[in-house]
């Protein structure tokens, strides 16, 4: 997801754990490294999202490159207008 939709739902998650306004200011009632660690950690287990969106990224380029034939794999490649025989890595004989 972009950057900008990342940082929205952070704003909103932290937002949602703030208290009322004082002297013009939110306050937060734990801090968000405490949210973040999970929750045998003590923490919320709220997460990272920027780390998880970034690992599910690589995850979903991975099966990309080694799922070959694959539906989901043929539609990307049509959208773009690519080969998928391009886009394989070469094999080390």
């Amino acid at each position: 997801m972009p950057k900008r939709v990342t940082n929205e739902i952070i704003k909103m998650q932290r937002r949602f754990l703030w208290s009322g306004k004082r002297d013009g200011r939110f306050s937060a009632l734990v801090k968000w490294d405490i949210i973040q660690k999970p929750k045998w950690a003590g923490g919320l287990g709220v997460g990272d999202l920027l780390l998880k969106n970034t690992t599910l990224l690589f995850k979903w380029w991975r099966r990309f490159m080694t799922e070959e034939g694959a539906l989901w794999q043929r539609v990307i490649m049509s959208i773009h207008n690519e080969d998928i025989i391009t886009l394989q890595t070469p094999t080390l004989s």
